[in-house]
């Protein structure tokens, strides 16, 4: 379901005006199917916020979800289980950061990979960071509709802080139920850079 988007760069990509914009995916897609997966999308934000989701299943406050967001310009990845679950990571949310701010106006290209225990972050072919999560069953991250360009709060209950909402265009989500070695995120990245 897309909601206030325009799509544009060649009719392939869309463009999200930082207030009620978003495209929402049912939870029956379910992003992470067991213990492998790849998330890879280029943006170009206009203007950098505290925080503007780019892809993002909270519902709720400390609800098991993914979040990939734009944080003062930085790619960010927040993986959260549910609570009280000795089988997952319970209360421990895996945070990933990139050191480099995303450039203004410039399409930058955004890859996170999960190998069971490690996740690793690619910006513009470049490994920027990598952390190891205890083995889990990632099915637990996904239990709420993925919201594209926005937060649930923001885009659905009206309650989300305004810098939620993404500013800037999108192109290229592609989601994979496996791993990527570091030559398959290059052949990615140089394929959408051509």
């Amino acid at each position: 379901q897309v909601y206030g988007v325009d799509f544009n760069h060649g009719g392939n990509g869309v463009d999200f005006n930082a207030s009620s914009d978003h495209i929402v995916y049912p939870s029956s897609i379910n992003i992470a199917r067991g213990e492998h997966f790849t998330i890879m999308l280029w943006v170009k934000p206009r203007a950098h916020t505290a925080r503007s989701y780019l892809i993002n299943n909270e519902t709720d406050t400390g609800d098991a979800h993914i979040r990939l967001s734009l944080e003062h310009g930085l790619a960010f990845l927040d993986l959260r289980t549910a609570s009280g679950d000795s089988t997952h990571l319970g209360n421990v949310a895996q945070d990933l950061t990139n050191i480099q701010g995303l450039p203004l106006g410039t399409w930058s290209h955004i890859t996170i990979t999960c190998n069971y225990n490690i996740v690793r972050m690619y910006v513009n072919n470049v490994l920027v960071s990598e952390q190891e999560i205890t083995p889990t069953d990632l099915t637990s991250y996904s239990s709420g509709d993925y919201y594209i360009g926005n937060s649930h709060a923001n885009a659905v209950a009206g309650s989300g802080s305004a810098s939620d909402a993404y500013d800037g265009e999108m192109t290229d989500l592609k989601v994979f139920s496996r791993y990527f070695e570091a030559a398959e995120v290059g052949a990615y990245y140089q394929e959408g850079s051509d």
